[in-house]
């Protein structure tokens, strides 16, 4: 009897692109699994099977540096690579292995294949009703193969999962379940690479077991969980797709540079995470400008389309809606992307989705999310099919920003000046001087972004004040910083709404008209003070603003009460849901917009269903 390790990996995943080439413990995924299969002394041959698209030609290129054959099928069917890979092979027992699963058990392989042989069953797995650690790993017989193909090959499941229809279909073919070590017992644990996440998981096993790459044995991993469990809160948030989930696809279309900021990207980025890890939807992202959005965006390990030159927006946006096919396009731009487009996308089958957006091309989106900002009043919504959801429940930030600390307690308080990823008014050194001059005590921690062209004067500026300043530059965790800070200035953007979240009372500065009424809904909640526009506001309204709150702590832990009441920081979370459960109920079809519409009292004509509150 022949058993051949057959190795399903290509490198178009949904949700992680590339995953099985990405570097775990200092080797590619795929070599772990490879490794592993090597200790097992009833695997004869390992077979990658993978799809004959260009894009995988890195894993033929990877089977040949390791010694490996690889065989070449259609991409969209999983089954019809294995009966290749099988014959090809000349297999009487296959082992199904997951290119994504680098902790494949050889014990525990090698426990399956012999009681598959001696049982007389046509697939083994360990029992369905105890909770294992393994993940990626699973013997049938060459029959029990060729029968699936025969008489089930154009079962989705099937075709995708192989042996999830045995477990469907029990009667399909006879199945033993193999007891599970009880050093191998452990529930809630995800071994499987889908997003990075999974893999900053892994990668913490390995450190924390100080293992060589391929070596962590899974009884040391059971056992290191049992002990410190918080290590799986790395990946607790990933879904775990069931075999019958179809796969979903949501486009994002933003910028991030010197000129627009970086808000539109991490609200972006907050709702991208969101849909990826908790969804379990495909991600890509759509950029006409901004070498940094495409930095941080490529860092997050999000695919990135960038705008030829020689298109123009709505073209480019279109063609690329017709080749990755979206169940959604979200739109967060500050362009002139016109109605027209959206509209057409959406005709041809597009969920739409908007944030933020007073522009007329809101009115082609199925859904729209506003903060209670006071310009919502003046929209004009007639001819709105769809719905606005409305409130500081529906702002979306980044889970940094939903950890809820106390407030800080001292003698100094802490001052956090941050204007954004940019500045591009150049707020950060005006304000420096401005609290320069002040003589109360006080610390100061002023934070850079990455798109900020000021750097160099903005250190100048610290060397030469008086005062104690820490700069920080282009942070990844804000949300640590503005914990530990008892007030902030700042200028009126997103990172307006990441404060409050966090409540740190706050000081705004606006770089328009528009921001500064914006701004104004946190000062009415009492969350925040609004100064308005930056051009008519001097130094010294700055201090005269900053001196009250700083001498006040009881003004303070007000403000941040009224800010927690407000906002939770889980509006991505909200958002995601309300665009997911949409989808997923009408099975993307149009009905969808207007399933969630409600009739519009006399008072109301004119405008959307606004979802006021939860």
């Amino acid at each position: 009897m022949k058993t051949v390790a057959i190795i399903q990996a290509r490198m178009g995943s949904t949700r992680l692109p590339g995953k099985v080439l990405r570097p775990l413990a200092g080797r590619p995924v795929l070599w772990h699994v490879v490794h592993r299969l090597r200790k097992c002394r009833t695997v004869d041959e390992i077979v990658i099977a993978t799809s004959a698209l260009p894009v995988d030609d890195p894993i033929e290129d990877f089977g040949a540096e390791q010694g490996v054959r690889v065989t070449r099928g259609p991409e969209d069917n999983v089954l019809q690579r294995y009966m290749l890979a099988a014959r090809r092979a000349d297999a009487d027992i296959v082992v199904r292995v997951t290119g994504d699963a680098p902790l494949v058990d050889p014990a525990t392989l090698d426990a399956m294949v012999e009681a598959l042989e001696e049982s007389g069953a046509g697939y083994c797995a360990a029992r369905f009703d105890v909770p294992t650690i393994h993940e990626g790993f699973e013997p049938f017989t060459r029959q029990a193969l060729e029968k699936l193909s025969v008489c089930a090959g154009a079962d989705p499941v099937a075709r995708e999962h192989i042996t999830a229809y045995f477990k469907q279909h029990p009667d399909f073919v006879p199945i033993h379940q193999l007891d599970v070590e009880p050093t191998h017992q452990l529930d809630g644990v995800r071994l499987s690479v889908d997003t990075p996440s999974d893999l900053d998981f892994l990668e913490a096993l390995y450190e924390a077991l100080s293992a060589d790459p391929g070596e962590v044995r899974l009884d040391h991993v059971v056992r290191l969980l049992r002990t410190r469990p918080e290590l799986t809160q790395l990946n607790s948030r990933v879904l775990q797709k069931s075999a019958t989930a179809r796969t979903r696809r949501i486009l994002f279309r933003c910028d991030g540079d010197g000129t627009t900021g970086l808000g539109h990207l991490y609200r972006c980025l907050a709702l991208a995470a969101e849909f990826r890890d908790h969804w379990g939807w495909g991600v890509t992202f759509a950029v006409s400008t901004g070498e940094v959005a495409m930095a941080r965006l490529q860092a997050q390990h999000f695919p990135v389309e960038g705008k030829p030159k020689t298109d123009d927006e709505g073209t480019w946006l279109h063609a690329l809606a017709k080749r990755i096919r979206p169940d959604v396009l979200f739109v967060d731009v500050c362009t002139g992307l016109e109605r027209g487009v959206l509209a057409r996308i959406r005709s041809e089958g597009v969920r739409v989705a908007v944030i933020d957006d007073f522009t007329d091309r809101r009115l082609s989106a199925d859904v729209a999310f506003y903060p209670p900002v006071p310009q919502t009043q003046d929209l004009d919504w007639e001819g709105f099919r769809g719905r606005a959801f409305v409130g500081w429940e529906w702002v979306p930030l980044r889970r940094q920003f939903t950890e809820r600390c106390p407030s800080p307690s001292r003698r100094v308080p802490t001052i956090l000046v941050t204007m954004g990823g940019a500045d591009p008014a150049r707020l950060t050194p005006r304000v420096i001087r401005a609290l320069d001059v002040m003589t109360e005590p006080f610390k100061v921690v002023v934070v850079v972004g990455s798109a900020c062209p000021w750097g160099d004067e903005i250190g100048a500026v610290i060397r030469d004040a008086k005062h104690a300043y820490e700069l920080r530059q282009d942070v990844s965790d804000m949300g640590a910083l503005m914990a530990d800070a008892d007030m902030a200035v700042s200028t009126f953007g997103v990172v307006a709404y990441e404060l409050a979240a966090m409540a740190v009372p706050s000081i705004h500065l606006s770089l328009s008209e528009d921001h500064a009424r914006s701004a104004d809904a946190f000062q009415s909640a009492g969350i925040a003070l609004s100064l308005g526009p930056h051009d008519r506001v001097s130094d010294e309204v700055i201090r005269h603003a900053l001196l009250p709150l700083l001498k006040d702590p009881g003004r303070r832990l007000q403000m941040r009460a009224r800010a927690r009441a407000a906002m939770d920081g889980r509006g991505a979370q909200r958002i995601a849901e309300a665009i997911g459960s949409c989808v997923e109920a009408m099975g993307g079809e149009h009905e969808c917009s207007e399933a969630m519409m409600h009739e519009p009292t006399s008072e109301q004509a004119g405008r959307p269903a606004c979802c006021k509150g939860r």
